[in-house]
């Protein structure tokens, strides 16, 4: 039957044929509602762009409704545990969605009711917490949780579930720039993946280790870490992770100077997320499309997307990318000669990532305040900033941009 509706109608729809019949899911598809809304245009940034920057990405007050009804709908007709696996699954897709807040809500209500019924099941609900707070930057919280699924991945001798939890410790270190500790996390999760065939981990994998590369400079590892994910991903068709790998190689391109390759990647990313309503991959592209724009001097452009960025990153409560955009942000001042509000992006930036412990993009900021000051007559304050970005390279052995510094 062909349906007319959202795109994230169109994956809940998938998600109960997992767990339910063709004529069961069509019964439950009537439950669910539809919600679209337009965007008004305004300046014309051109087709492409214009596509991009007045999307809207709507409210998650509807779809919050349509999973508790199919899930009261379903709790009576179905076992346990058929009744957990959906909620882990519709958790999962609410995570892809950016939908951090009602992802969290089905978890803490599922692992309260049912963490006793299965241990693997109980496991995985604790590794989908701990992604929830690492993507809101809850890193001791991320890691409580993580621990948790990992000591009973522990006790049930589960390698593909230990290799899913190492993964998992390696983002989260990876994310607050604590490369050594990511790297061995992540070669763990591989030693793991020997004794099981999941094309899936070994993607995020390469592409985690890609990430980590590009962070140290260490441009050839990064591509062919990142190549050898996307390859993956596009075999297994899982285009939110896709788009994402799009992400890393334009970030790439970034941090190599070729901006316009740069936004290409960034658009193939942003083309998939804005297709499937992938709203965390939108607002990270967003913020490298505006980076790579104000790289190449075009303010205007780039703080439309900048400003795309914010909306998204606010609707999610995703504080990190915020701080990006304020880093940004801080950029574009810069470029038209506003020192002051400049200083105070950065500065903002500098603040929250202090907050968060992000050492990276602690370290970014840092420089982009250093360079501001070292064209005013603040100079002593930017070799400060920037003898404090150095010790922070020195420390993950980031030889090739320190040497660029």
């Amino acid at each position: 039957m062909a349906h007319k509706h959202s795109t994230i109608i169109d994956e809940l729809y998938i998600e109960l044929h997992k767990f339910f019949s063709e004529e069961e899911s069509e019964r439950l598809y009537k439950l669910l509602l539809e919600a679209d809304k337009k965007a008004e245009e305004e300046i014309d940034y051109g087709a492409e762009n214009n596509k991009q920057i007045y999307h809207s990405f709507g409210s998650g007050s509807t779809i919050r409704d349509q999973i508790d009804k199919l899930l009261t709908f379903t709790e009576k007709r179905v076992t346990q545990n058929i009744n957990v696996k959906l909620a882990i699954s519709l958790t999962e897709l609410m995570i892809s969605y950016g939908e951090f807040e009602l992802a969290g809500d089905l978890n803490d209500e599922y692992l309260k009711k049912f963490a006793t019924i299965d241990q693997e099941l109980t496991a995985e609900m604790y590794l989908q917490k701990s992604k929830i707070q690492w993507n809101q930057g809850e890193w001791k919280t991320s890691r409580s949780f993580c621990t948790k699924a990992r000591s009973i991945y522990e006790e049930l001798n589960n390698s593909l579930g230990l290799a899913y939890a190492e993964n998992m410790f390696g983002t989260i270190e990876g994310e607050q720039g604590n490369i050594e500790k990511a790297f061995k996390h992540f070669y763990t999760s591989i030693s793991y993946l020997q004794e099981e065939n999941n094309d899936s981990l070994k993607a995020k994998i390469f592409s985690n280790i890609g990430v980590l590369a590009n962070m140290l400079g260490k441009y050839d590892e990064a591509k062919k870490n990142l190549s050898e994910s996307l390859n993956y991903y596009s075999r297994l068709n899982e285009p939110r992770n896709v788009a994402r790998v799009y992400h890393n190689l334009g970030m790439l391109s970034l941090a190599q100077r070729d901006y316009k390759t740069a936004i290409n990647y960034f658009d193939q990313g942003i083309t998939i997320s804005i297709d499937k309503g992938y709203l965390s991959n939108c607002a990270i592209s967003f913020i490298g499309k505006a980076s790579a724009y104000s790289m190449l001097g075009e303010a205007e452009l780039s703080d439309a997307f900048a400003e795309k960025a914010f909306e998204i990153a606010y609707k999610i409560n995703d504080r990190l990318s915020i701080a990006d955009v304020y880093k940004v942000k801080g950029i574009i001042y810069k470029l038209i000669n506003n020192n002051s509000l400049s200083e105070e992006f950065f500065e903002n930036s500098i603040r929250l990532n202090e907050d968060f412990q992000n050492q990276v993009n602690l370290a970014e900021a840092e420089l982009e305040l250093s360079k501001l000051y070292n064209e005013s007559e603040k100079k002593l304050k930017g070799e400060e900033l920037l003898e404090l970005a150095k010790k922070y390279y020195k420390k993950v052995k980031a030889a090739d941009i320190l040497k660029n510094l």
